[in-house]
């Protein structure tokens, strides 16, 4: 059906879910020191179309730190 969210319910699609979204995700990357990284992020939907409008994200935010050894 062309779906990218959906839910299964005993095996079948829900014809209530299903519908697709395109997002951007700006990201700042800070390097305070030797292998390691901050960064953060926000989603922002730059197009939705999903079936129950609750679905449908307004944005999202994210944090985190990476450390390579």
């Amino acid at each position: 059906k062309g779906n990218t969210y959906y839910y299964l319910v005993e095996g079948k699609i829900d014809s209530k879910t299903g519908g697709k979204g395109l997002l951007i995700h700006p990201t700042i990357v800070f390097s305070p020191g030797y292998n390691t990284q901050v960064f953060s992020l926000i989603s922002i939907p730059l197009w939705q179309s999903y079936q129950e409008a609750e679905n449908q994200d307004r944005f999202r935010i994210g944090v985190g730190l990476v450390y390579s050894f």
